[in-house]
């Protein structure tokens, strides 16, 4: 029975939009990449890491090493998602590619109480192409273009999206601010009635202070998040903490949301490669998500 109330959680906003005109697609909204998962979800300020172009694609302009990401995410239940990403300059111009790949498996078909008639996988996936140049007064200006298929039982639907973002450093590059416009786009009908993309909003600041004489260095981040559909809102609070450049811990605070307001992580750092895991607990009984990074950075 859980089962089925955390696959209906997910999947409400698509099978009730053909009559309630919600947003579906939630696996958009999920976090990409550890580090972003732990941080509330304040990507769009997180430079340095090939999967905060997913929330603000401006930032590709202050990656100056190729990097190659894969990531897994146990979301509620037995829902998982994978994704892998790679960075790097084509002919001077910084382009980063992002896949995602989201199954809710075993879903139970009734139509009387009693034993299920028999059981589907939903499927989404998307694959993302992203670019950025600097546009003004230090001002980056970046964009996403996404594919995105998902798959019901026996309906499936293909659509595009695009992702705006703008970023500035400032202060040494000691703050960075950022604002990103997201999923704007449209599907092919899921049987009778289109889905409805998640597009959101999300304005964002860190400010990193380093301790040198303790070989320690913090990240402070404060954001807003704003989802227009549905009018969800909230402000989005994270803090990191690097020891010598080899282990970090993080946590990130959401309170708007109503299911998963709270996350935290640690980080490793070894050579060129990071490991990075986020723990984020669900209300409602719904469960616990873990997502675990592996990112290696070329030299």
């Amino acid at each position: 029975m859980k089962k089925i109330i955390v696959s209906l959680f997910l999947l409400s906003t698509v099978l009730l939009s053909q009559e309630a005109g919600k947003t579906g697609l939630a696996f958009l909204k999920h976090p990409s990449g550890a580090r972003n998962a732990a941080l509330a979800d304040l990507g769009i300020v997180l430079s340095n890491d090939v999967s905060s172009f997913n929330y603000n694609p401006a930032l590709l302009t202050g990656l100056k090493k190729e990097q190659i990401t894969v990531s897994h995410n146990q979301l509620l239940q037995d829902i998982t998602s994978q994704a892998v990403g790679a960075s790097m300059p084509v002919w001077g111009i910084p382009l980063a590619l992002y896949a995602n790949n989201t199954t809710i498996p075993n879903i139970e078909i009734r139509n009387l109480p009693g034993d299920a008639l028999s059981t589907f996988n939903a499927h989404y996936f998307y694959l993302s192409l992203s670019s950025a140049f600097m546009a003004f007064e230090g001002i980056s200006a970046g964009v996403n273009v996404k594919y995105i298929y998902e798959g019901l039982y026996t309906d499936n639907s293909q659509g595009y999206a695009f992702d705006f973002g703008l970023s500035k450093p400032m202060l040494d590059d000691k703050l960075l601010i950022g604002l990103s416009l997201r999923n704007i786009g449209s599907m092919d009908e899921l049987r009778n009635e289109a889905t409805k993309l998640p597009a959101d909003l999300r304005l964002g600041a860190s400010w990193n202070y380093a301790l040198h004489d303790y070989d320690l260095s913090f990240l402070f981040l404060g954001g807003y998040h704003y989802y227009f559909e549905s009018a969800v809102n909230s402000p989005a609070f994270a803090l990191e903490a690097v020891y010598k450049s080899l282990i970090a811990v993080r946590t990130g605070l959401q309170p708007g949301l109503d299911t998963r307001n709270f996350s935290a992580g640690v980080g490793f750092f070894y050579s060129d490669i990071n490991f990075d895991y986020a723990y984020s607990p669900y209300s409602e009984g719904l469960g616990t998500g873990h997502i675990i990074s592996l990112r290696y950075t070329f030299n």
